[in-house]
Formats: structure tokens, C-alpha cells, sequence
């Protein structure tokens, strides 16, 4: 009939274009296609059958002309029945098109809904000849149009996110503000009591368990039992109905985007909880409902040596098969129209471990991750996974790549074994607090990999933590075998509901404890809904099937409940309040100015520095943590410094009191108490000074910080290494005074070093020949003082050395080369530029962290970014002064870096003259060295320079092969000096001998 038309087999699904419906269904196996067309949601089958005659690279596609949105539609397709060999087409069975963006109508358990006969002796191999279309909901062709109006993302970065995670029906059933009519639905949250209370708790993101339609399972059903969390996908691009009370087929994709919008509005991400790891068919023995019945082999893992049955890593019966393309698109396509139809924010991703497993089981180089990586839309937004699944090696917490976060299993074990008081836990909490960089650091990512969590949907809420040793889930129907025995939980002395004050007493305050552990460290946190009030689930620790108030909010508080959301709101404000609770990148540990100061340390009680001793003692339970948020290295989006105060936070989970003594010099900024869990209204105290004692109570947790401003007062403001001075002309408007650059210079703004915590500008002088069009490498020369090498108007004395019209000129001869300039960090340049320490100018010492950053992640990148030999051979290191020293130090420290060093009027005396020591004790002659100095310098200055060459002599640097040593008469210690000598010091260093 002329209403048909051949269609497209692209895109996948029901397309509604205006005029028609475009259908689209992939059946590699199939031999046949029919789509059926029903006239009325209440029909028991389908009133039209068309086949799909056309048929492109495994795709059955048609054209209706005239259907419009709320035409209701599913597929019957046909294929051998031969489960031995995984195939189980069967046309008596409805099936649901996995593209659907809407389902209407629930399922009706029967067992016409199986392919095979139910109780047959041959069980799954017997044929089943019943229609199940009566009892299975129907697809729905829908219109996409929605008014967003000017609905934008909220695009919280990710370590400043604080995460609720939620249900949407237990969030809203019960609260006395929804109207009944909108309880337990999408426009539920979307309702502004809703939206106020988030905003009001202080989140950032909403993260929603599963959203996309489930089914609920048989057995539960024959129970009186619903699955309530929805961890049963029966497709993955419509909406749950669960959650509408919209009669109309489809209506609810738009309540959903309602409820996106509204949430958008008020400046809340939408995050969801996907299921793509299985579906809701289960193993071989489950229901025929969809993918299974259109085209197994594709959609799930089959055994490899049995294809009747599935390979199960996810404890549900069966696995989505992420090898086959097409199983990988139909996740991939559901991702993309999530985040452009629906516009959410992310996704946290159930049992992600067995989506990873590709070729590579288990492993990061799988299918699934490449294309998630290379996906210029899903790249960018939130991606969490849940780390581990059901099988071999399944557990892969800190293993997903860059762009990922993961549920942190081991946070949530470690913090509860610690306030539970269990021995030998506090080495492994210092990771757990300061970001977990033993996880996540190694691959390149930042502490927001690691998402915090002390609770979740699934095992104890926090009230339940604190109150039940054991289990308890009998209303489950399953004798209380289901559900995880293995909480690290502890009742406080009573086993569920007490009257005892003293119990209650201790339980609310190790609940302060867990919250302000959660929101004081490093990472993102995640509160599960409830647990910022204290709500219960009576001891059930598996409440999958209680769709019922044991799940719900229950929106009456008592005082106790009030008082503890106060708590929960407070802390997160100090939080947001607080950029150093929420770094961007990991602590280093390290002194950063070259005076003992650091960004993280770690006290004992007496206000000692932690010692190996203490963390190996399994004794120790209470700890201070010290966060200098003055050293924090980072600069907000509007490019200023991000600074904040000094803070500290003790932990104590011993039972009595601890004197703990406030770190800090003496006559240091005083500490201010800002928060303590055994005195939660206690919200002014007097300052304490440095030295000062506090009595840290019994199972409580302190915070006290020191005014960030009086701090830098006292110790200066770290601002050096987050200068940006070589390139301010080009950056910040016209030059004050002309540039006099000569050749091609690339400038890297802001190059972070992990090693010194510091940022500075790398300057990159490429030689003429460099874009001729050849694949050419080049020799390439790291230089310090860089911002003294090229520009007059960046120079430390207004004069430059000419190295880019030296090596212009250098090119002339044949002789190229790419030469790095790495400014200095200013005044406390001798720091990076010794590993000694010099008593008289109180420098020196970060010289091996320098040398470490030049060799582990400048050189790299150089050489990933440029055409470079980097072999050691080709690779100079020079500098003059002080960055003579570090030269020769870095090239007999670094010899598989560094082949060569140059050094001018090395700055040999430093540090009570270390490095001849240093040099005396070296073995082997590791690559050619040029020396020089000028008549006219200081002469205990010579006559170093001098013995240094007579000591290189020593150790086997021939004088004209492997040393070259030159006196320049009338030369000083100076810009101009070095200037004129470098020309013939490179010449010499790159020509090979």
C-alpha cells in the first residue's frame, strides 16, 4: 500500500518526522520481520502486522506514512530456535524494540512470556507456541519536542560537587508538601518543596537510582514485593512509568524533562544510575521480552564453548555482550540520547567492571572505554563508575583511566573500621582523607576521581550503622540470607531501637563523625538520601524489594533528626566555604617554600610530626591532619589564586579524651575552633594560640582553622608559582617596552609541576628549519633562568643572552637545535636550583625534586610534543651561576636524561661546596661537559671553577673530547657575559665527537 515505504536504517527505532514514523530494528539473525501496530493501549494484541522487507547491513527498517506520537508498536521476529547454538527466535513472542523511547503498560507475569515451555523436562531447548502479547507493555512512537527554554547545564566541576544519591519515589512518597497526586514521580522532585530542601541541604547533584524502565521481578511479584531500586533494565532510552501517574502513552519522557529543567533551574546536576552491564531476561531460563528474543547472539555474552547459556559477571543471569558492535552502539546511542534529549549531567555506572571487560577482561582497553573517550559529547560530562562486578577479577577500584571516577570501596571500608575502633587504621585513612592519590594519582587523575561514600542504596543507612552488629532484612522473604553480612558496622552497645540515653547519645555523635569525616575529605563526597536526618531502614541492609516506608523518607523529624540535618547542612557549607577541602589536585607532601612548610602534614597528639614509628603502630587511633590552603597551587576559573585558611582537623576514635597540642611556630596566627562532633552547638570559642591544648573528646572529630590572611602575613604569599611574568605583554595587552625576540618561540602557559607544586611558562625555541615540511628531529637544550634567555623585556637586568639570534645564526652553519627555557621561580630560585643546603643565604634543598620535574615530566612532554631526539646523547642541560650547579648535578644524577651539561660561572661554592663531594664519589663518565668563567669574576668563584675542571679531569672527562674548558678575559658575572659565550659553548656541546 502506497501509506509504506522503505525507510531508513538509520536511526535505530521509531522516528517520527512529522509526516510518518521511520522503524528501524537490527536482527542480524533473523530471516524475518513484522511490526506491529496496535489501535488502542488496552488492546490485547496488535491490530496490524507489517513485515520488514527491506533489509540494510543487518538492519530491518520501513516507513509509515501518516503514524503520529502515541502510536503503539513492537516487533515479532522470526529465526531458528536453537538455544544450543544461542539462538532463540521466536515469533508467538512480543518483543520490545530496544530503541523505544517510551513503553505504556506494565508486564503481566505469565508464562506465555518464556520462549519455552515452562516445568518441560527439556526445560529451555522445548518450544513455547503462546502469544505473549497480552501480558508485555507496548513501544510507543513519541514527539521529542520539548520547550527548554534557556535550560543550560550546570557544569559544577566535579572535585567542587557535593552528591545526593536518591530514589525518586522514596525521596517524594511521603513528603507533606508534594501534592498525593505528584508523590512518588519525576514531577515530584520537579516540585519547588522538593527543589528548596536540595537547595537548602547544600548538593550539587542529584545522582538518581535507575531511571531508565525496568521490569519488576516474577518471583517478588508471586511475594507481594516490587523491585523497588529498578536494577532490572528492560530498555535502555525510555523512562521508567514507575514513576508517572501521566495516563498518557509517553507523556512521562516529558515529566522527566520537566524535572531535568527544574532541577537545572535551581543549579543541581541530574546524574543517573545506569544499568548497561545486564538486562532484565536473565539466564538462559528467563523470560523472552526483548533483546533476547531479537537476537541473542548479539546482545549477551554467551558461553564459549556452550551457547545456551550466558556468562554471568553480574549476578543476574546474564551479561550485555560489550564485544559486538552493536550491543556497544545500543549503549553508546542510549548515552548520547540522554545527555541531548534529555539533558542530564552524568552517569554512575552499575557493575562497570563488566562493561570493561572487552578483549582484555577487565581491563582499560576495552571497546567500551575508547569510544567513551574519544566521544566528543560523553567526554565531557560526569562518567563514575561502580568498579567491580561478580566476576574473576572483577574488582578494579582505582584501574578505569583519565575522565573517570569511581565509588571508592576502600573509603567507605577504611572510615568505618576506624570509627568502629578497629586496630591498624589510620596509615591507610591518611590515603582515604587526603584523596586516595595511592589509587588514583599513578594514571593522571585528580582527587575527584575518587567518590567518597560512607553509605549507599545498597547496605545500612547511616543511622542503621550506628545501631545494628547484624543484618536484619526478614521482610526480604529470603530467611535473612540475602543482603552483605560483612558491614563493619557497630551498634554502640545495643542492638537496634534503645531507649537508652547514653547509647543514643553515642550513636548520634559517631554519626557527626561519619558525616564530617565524609565532607572533610578529599574527593567528592556522596550522602545517601536519609542519612542527613537519620533515616532507618529498621537493620535491612538489602531493601531491593521494599517499595514501602521501610525505603521511603519519612519527612516527620524528630528534635534529634532536625538537629542532625542542621549538622549535615552546616558541614557541607563549610565545605563549599573551604576550596582546600575540595583541591583539584592531590597534595604533595613536600616543603614547598623551602622553610619547612607543607601543604599536608600529619600530627601526633603532642604536635609532633607522624613519624614511621606511629603509622606502623596498629595502636594509634587519633591523629591530626593539617591542610595549608595558602599552598594550594591552583587559580579558579576567573584565573585568580585560589587561597584559603590554614586548617586542621584531629580525629579521635579512642573512647576517652586525648590532649592534643595545636601545632605551628611559636607566635604563629591563634586557632579557631570551627567545628567539633562532641559539642555540635558549640559554635564560638576563644582563639587558642600555637601550642595551646585541646582536649579532643572520646570518638569525636575537631576542626580548627587559622586565618589564611594572618598566615601569609607572617610566612609571605606562595604566589611564584603561579606567575605567568614571561608572557604578561602578550597576555595582559600591549608591551611596555619592544619585545626582542628573534625565530619561532612557543610559549606553554601554566606547565604544572607535580614535583615542586608550582606552575610556570615553558619557552620553546624551535629552529628555522622545524616547519619546512620534513620530519626532521632535533637535538634539544633545557636552559634555567628562561625568562633570561630570549626577551631583553623579561630579563632579570633588562639584558638578554640572545639565544634564539645566536641559534638563528647557528643555523646558517648547519647546526640546529631545540633549545627550552624554564624560568625561575623568583627570589627563592636557589631552592629548585641546589639539592645542598647553604647555612649562609638558608637555600637550597628542593634541587632533586627540580631535576625530578625537568627529567619525569618536562622532558617527557617535550618530547611527546616536539619532533626530538630523545635519546640522552642529543639532550643538554646549561645554565649559569646557580644554574651551573644544578646542570652538572642534574646531568650525573639524571645520565638517562641528560647527555651533556653547560656550565657558566657555576655556582660551585653553594652549600659549603657539596658538590665536589658529590662529584668525588661519582662512578662513571656519563656524556661531555663545557665549563667556563671570566677573568673579571670574584676569585674564590675562579678558582672553584678551576678545581671543579681539574677534579672532571680526575674522574675521566678528557680536556677537548669529553671536557671543554674556557676563560674569558674581562668577563663578569653577568647577562652579557653568558651571552657572548653561549654561541661557542652549544656549538661545542652539539657537535658530535
Amino acid at each position: 500500500m502506497d501509506t509504506l515505504l522503505p525507510g531508513s536504517p538509520y536511526p535505530l527505532g521509531a522516528t517520527w518526522d512529522g509526516s510518518g514514523v521511520n522503524f528501524a530494528l537490527f536482527a542480524e539473525q533473523a530471516t524475518g520481520v513484522e511490526l506491529c501496530l496496535f489501535e488502542d493501549a488496552e488492546a490485547p494484541r496488535e491490530a496490524v502486522r507489517i513485515p520488514l522487507t527491506m533489509q540494510t547491513d543487518h538492519v530491518w527498517h520501513l516507513y509509515v506514512r501518516n503514524l503520529r506520537p502515541g502510536q503503539l508498536y513492537g516487533y515479532r521476529v522470526y529465526g531458528p530456535y536453537q538455544p544450543e547454538h544461542g539462538l532463540r527466535f521466536n515469533p508467538h513472542k512480543f518483543v520490545l524494540d530496544p530503541y523505544a523511547k517510551a513503553l505504556h503498560g506494565p508486564i503481566r507475569w505469565h508464562d506465555a512470556t518464556h520462549g519455552y515451555t515452562i516445568l518441560h523436562p527439556d526445560e529451555d531447548l522445548s518450544y513455547d507456541e503462546r502469544d505473549s502479547a497480552p501480558y508485555l507493555p507496548r513501544c510507543v512512537v513519541i514527539d521529542p519536542r520539548f520547550d527548554w527554554e534557556d535550560d543550560q547545564h550546570p557544569n559544577i566541576p566535579l572535585h567542587d560537587s557535593v552528591i545526593y544519591e536518591a530514589h525518586v519515589k522514596g525521596l517524594t512518597m511521603q513528603h507533606p508538601a508534594i501534592p498525593a497526586e505528584l508523590r512518588g514521580t519525576y514531577l515530584g522532585i520537579a516540585h519547588p518543596a522538593m527543589i528548596a530542601y536540595l537547595r537548602d541541604l547544600g548538593i550539587t547533584a542529584l545522582e538518581l537510582l535507575p531511571v531508565h524502565q525496568f521490569a519488576n521481578d516474577r518471583h517478588l511479584e508471586e511475594q507481594g514485593l516490587n523491585n523497588y531500586w529498578g536494577y532490572n533494565t528492560l530498555n535502555f532510552f525510555a523512562p521508567a512509568t514507575q514513576y508517572t501517574r501521566c495516563e498518557k502513552p509517553g507523556g512521562h519522557v516529558r515529566e522527566f524533562k520537566q524535572m531535568v529543567k527544574a532541577l537545572h533551574a535551581a543549579g543541581i546536576e541530574v546524574i543517573l544510575d545506569v544499568v548497561y552491564n545486564h538486562t532484565a531476561e536473565g539466564s538462559h531460563l528467563g523470560p523472552t521480552l526483548s533483546f533476547r528474543g531479537i537476537d541473542n547472539q548479539a546482545y549477551y555474552r554467551l558461553v564459549n564453548d556452550d551457547a545456551r547459556y550466558c556468562m554471568d559477571y553480574t549476578g543476574t543471569g546474564n551479561t550485555l555482550n560489550m564485544v559486538h558492535q552493536r550491543s556497544l552502539q545500543l549503549v553508546m546511542d542510549s548515552l548520547r540520547y540522554w545527555v541531548t534529549e534529555m539533558r542530564v549531567d552524568g552517569f554512575r555506572f552499575d557493575l562497570a567492571a563488566a562493561l570493561a571487560r572487552g578483549l582484555y577482561e577487565g581491563g582499560q582497553l576495552s571497546s567500551f572505554l575508547d569510544i567513551i573517550h574519544q566521544d566528543p559529547l560523553l567526554s565531557q560530562v560526569k562518567l563514575i563508575a561502580e568498579p567491580w562486578d561478580v566476576g574473576p577479577g572483577g574488582y578494579q577500584v582505582g584501574n578505569f583511566p583519565v575522565l573517570w571516577a569511581e565509588w571508592n570501596g576502600k573509603y567507605r571500608d577504611t572510615v568505618r573500621r576506624f570509627w568502629k575502633g578497629d586496630e591498624a587504621q589510620v596509615a591507610e585513612l591518611a590515603y582515604r582523607l587526603a584523596g586516595s592519590s595511592d589509587l588514583y594519582e599513578r594514571n593522571g587523575r585528580a582527587p575527584a576521581a575518587s567518590i567518597n561514600f560512607i553509605t549507599a542504596h545498597d547496605g545500612f543507612t547511616l543511622r542503621d550503622l550506628v545501631s545494628y552488629n547484624e543484618k536484619h532484612n526478614e521482610a526480604n522473604g529470603e530467611g535473612n540470607n540475602d543482603g552483605d553480612s560483612h558491614n563493619n558496622s557497630w551498634n554502640c552497645g545495643a542492638e537496634g531501637e534503645t531507649d537508652d540515653e547514653v547509647i543514643n547519645a553515642l550513636r548520634a555523635q559517631q554519626q557527626r563523625n561519619f558525616l564530617a569525616t565524609l565532607l572533610f575529605s578529599q574527593g567528592v563526597p556522596m550522602l545517601l538520601h536519609g542519612d542527613e536526618y537519620g533515616r532507618t531502614q529498621g537493620g535491612n541492609n538489602n531493601v531491593y524489594c521494599q517499595d514501602n516506608p521501610i525505603s521511603w523518607m519519612d519527612w516527620e523529624l524528630t528534635d534529634e533528626q532536625k538537629a542532625l540535618y542542621d549538622w549535615t547542612r552546616r558541614l557541607i557549607a563549610f565545605r563549599q566555604a573551604h576550596p582546600v577541602l575540595h583541591r583539584g589536585t592531590f597534595f604533595q607532601g613536600r616543603e614547598i617554600h623551602g622553610e619547612g612548610i607543607k601543604d599536608i602534614e600529619w600530627y601526633r597528639p603532642d604536635g609532633v610530626l607522624m613519624g614511621d614509628s606511629e603509622w606502623d603502630d596498629g595502636m594509634v587511633r587519633c591523629i591530626g591532619m593539617l591542610l595549608n590552603g595558602q599552598l594550594i597551587a591552583e587559580r579558579a576559573p576567573s584565573g585568580e589564586i585560589i587561597r584559603d585558611d590554614v586548617l586542621l582537623i584531629l580525629l579521635n576514635a579512642y573512647h576517652e579524651t586525648i590532649p592534643f597540642t595545636l601545632p605551628g611556630n611559636e607566635g604563629g596566627p591563634d586557632w579557631q575552633l570551627e567545628l567539633d562532633t562532641s559539642h555540635p552547638d558549640k559554635s564560638e570559642a576563644e582563639p587558642m594560640p600555637v601550642g595551646s591544648v585541646y582536649a579532643l573528646e572520646g570518638r569525636s572529630l575537631v576542626i580548627l582553622s587559622q586565618d589564611g590572611e594572618a598566615w601569609a602575613a607572617q610566612y609571605g604569599r606562595y604566589e611564584s608559582n603561579l606567575r605567568h611574568a614571561a608572557l604578561a605583554p602578550i597576555i595582559g595587552g600591549p608591551p611596555l617596552a619592544k619585545r626582542t625576540i628573534t625565530g619561532n618561540l612557543v610559549t606553554i602557559v601554566g606547565f604544572f609541576s607535580p614535583e615542586l607544586n608550582n606552575y610556570r611558562d615553558i619557552l620553546i625555541y624551535l629552529p628555522p628549519s622545524y616547519d619546512n615540511g620534513s620530519l626532521d628531529r632535533y637535538p634539544v637544550v633545557y636552559m634555567h633562568d628562561g625568562q633570561n634567555l630570549f626577551d631583553a623585556t623579561t630579563s632579570y637586568i633588562g639584558v638578554e643572552w640572545g639565544v634564539d639570534e645566536t641559534m638563528e645564526a647557528l643555523a646558517q652553519q648547519g647546526i640546529e637545535a631545540i633549545v627550552v627555557g624554564i624560568p625561575n621561580i623568583g627570589e627563592r630560585r636557589i631552592d629548585e636550583y641546589s639539592p645542598f643546603i647553604d647555612e649562609a643565604s638558608g637555600g637550597g634543598i628542593r634541587g632533586d625534586a627540580y631535576v625530578d620535574f625537568l627529567s619525569n615530566t618536562l622532558k617527557p612532554h617535550i618530547d611527546r610534543a616536539f619532533r626530538t631526539k630523545p635519546e640522552p646523547e642529543f639532550t643538554t642541560i646549561m645554565g649559569a651561576s646557580m644554574g651551573g650547579l644544578i646542570s652538572l648535578y642534574a646531568m650525573l644524577q639524571r645520565p638517562d636524561s641528560f647527555g651533556n651539561a653547560g656550565m657558566m660561572s657555576g655556582a660551585f661554592w653553594f652549600g659549603e661546596r657539596a658538590i665536589f663531594d658529590y662529584v668525588r664519589q661519582y662512578k662513571g663518565v656519563p656524556g661531555r661537559v663545557y665549563l667556563d668563567v671570566g677573568t673579571a669574576e670574584e676569585t674564590q668563584l675562579k678558582q672553584d671553577v678551576r678545581n671543579m675542571g681539574q677534579l672532571l679531569m680526575d674522574k675521566g672527562y678528557t680536556f677537548g673530547r669529553k671536557l671543554r674548558y674556557v676563560e674569558e678575559h674581562g668577563g663578569e658575572h653577568n647577562e652579557a657575559a653568558w651571552g657572548r659565550r653561549f654561541g661557542k659553548a652549544i656549538q661545542w656541546l652539539l657537535l658530535r665527537r
